[in-house]
């Protein structure tokens, strides 16, 4: 929405530079007054315009998590029971 509103108010800032040049009555002080209204403009574009067109929309999809499968299989459970926790015995003892 900022972004038209800006586009045109800068159409219309160069349409009555363009009318005030074609009458002849674009003066010095007329070009002070378009340069101090040029420099609004360019510092309203940074605080209203420019945040609005690099940010990221509020309506983001969420992303899709991946779906686990319905047999949940643990390492745990593979572990055999009887588990021989002495070692290798050997010849010289």
């Amino acid at each position: 929405m900022f972004v038209k509103i800006y586009a045109w108010m800068w159409a219309a800032m160069a349409a009555s530079a363009l009318g005030f040049y074609a009458f002849g009555a674009f003066d010095m002080l007329t070009a002070v007054v378009f340069g101090f209204l040029c420099f609004g403009l360019t510092f309203m574009g940074m605080m209203c315009v420019l945040p609005s067109t690099v940010s990221h929309p509020i309506t983001a999809e969420p992303s899709k998590a991946p779906r686990m499968s319905k047999q949940f299989s643990s390492p745990v459970s593979e572990v055999p029971i009887a588990v021989n926790f002495t070692g290798p015995r050997s010849k010289h003892a």
